[in-house]
């Protein structure tokens, strides 16, 4: 794996671990739901 293929999955599990705290901090379905969609998004789900 390639230093630039290293730097991109690291910041894809930032980004994601930015919306699972959002997601397991969010006070409602609708927000939850939100942040699940972008978990999904930038997971490539």
């Amino acid at each position: 794996m390639t230093g630039l293929q290293q730097l991109l999955i690291r910041g894809s599990e930032k980004v994601i671990g930015h919306y699972q705290f959002l997601l397991d901090s969010a006070t409602s379905e609708q927000e939850r739901e939100r942040y699940r969609r972008r978990i999904e998004k930038n997971a490539g789900y």
